[in-house]
C-alpha cells in the first residue's frame, strides 16, 4: 500500500483577514467589535467553501482533476477527532487539545501497523492525515486520514478487500467510519488560502462543472 502524497505548501495560518473591508487595520488596531465581526465573517466564508467543495466519491471525480495541477485533492477516509479522556480536572484549553492529538497520533500509528505489521510504520505509513476541507457544520471534530491525492503519479490500486481492512482497522480505533472519499485541499482551495474572497470570486466556475 502507498502513503498519501504530502504537500509542501505550509498549512495557511488562520490569522485574522486584513482585507479591504476593514482598510489597512493590523489584529492590534482593531477593536474588540471589530475583530468579533472579522472572525465571524470568516467562520461564514469557511462555511461558504465547504459548502461548495463537498467530498465526492471516487465515481463523482471528473477525469479532468486527476493529475491536474490547478487541483489538487486527497482520497482517504473521514474519521472523528478523539475526545478529552484525561484528567477532567484540567481545564486548559490547550493542555486538552495537545493530549487530544497525542491519542490521535497513537491511534493512527496503531492502525498503520495493523495494515503493515511494520513495528517502525511511521516512516512511510499507508495513512497519513490529510488536510482537507470537511463538512462545514463540524469542522473542529473531524479531520481525513488519506491514501494518496489526484497528483499522485500512477496511483496504486487497492482492492475491495483492501478497502474493507483498512475501514476495519479504523473502525476500532475511531469508532464509525465510512468509505473513501475525495476531499478537497484545504491547504490549496480553502478559504484562508484564498484571503477570505467569496467563492464566486475565486472560482467563476465551479472546479467540477467546469471540467466534465
Amino acid at each position: 500500500m502507498a502513503p498519501a502524497d504530502e504537500e509542501t505548501t505550509p498549512r495557511a495560518h488562520r490569522w485574522l483577514s486584513t482585507g479591504a473591508s476593514y482598510g489597512q487595520q493590523s489584529a492590534n488596531d482593531m477593536e474588540p467589535h471589530d475583530l468579533t465581526l472579522v472572525a465571524e465573517s470568516q467562520v461564514k466564508r469557511r462555511r461558504e467553501y465547504a459548502e461548495q467543495l463537498q467530498p465526492l466519491s471516487d465515481q463523482d471525480l471528473p477525469s479532468a482533476l486527476r493529475g491536474n495541477p490547478a487541483y489538487l485533492l486527497h482520497y482517504g477516509f473521514e474519521c472523528a477527532l478523539p475526545r478529552y479522556q484525561g484528567d477532567p480536572s484540567v481545564k486548559d484549553a490547550f493542555s486538552r487539545s495537545q493530549a487530544n492529538v497525542r491519542s490521535m497520533t497513537k491511534k493512527i500509528a496503531n492502525v498503520n501497523k495493523a495494515l503493515t505489521g511494520n513495528s517502525e510504520v511511521e516512516v512511510m505509513p499507508p495513512l497519513r492525515q490529510a488536510f482537507t476541507i470537511t463538512d462545514a457544520a463540524r469542522p473542529r471534530d473531524i479531520f481525513v486520514l488519506g491514501l494518496y491525492s489526484s497528483d499522485t503519479p500512477n496511483p496504486p490500486h487497492y482492492s475491495e478487500a483492501d478497502i474493507e481492512r483498512i475501514l476495519e482497522e479504523l473502525r476500532k480505533e475511531f469508532g464509525a467510519v465510512e468509505r473513501p472519499m475525495w476531499y478537497w485541499s484545504e491547504r490549496r482551495h480553502g478559504a484562508d488560502t484564498h484571503n477570505f474572497q467569496p467563492f464566486d470570486e475565486v472560482y467563476p466556475r465551479h472546479p467540477v462543472t467546469a471540467n466534465p
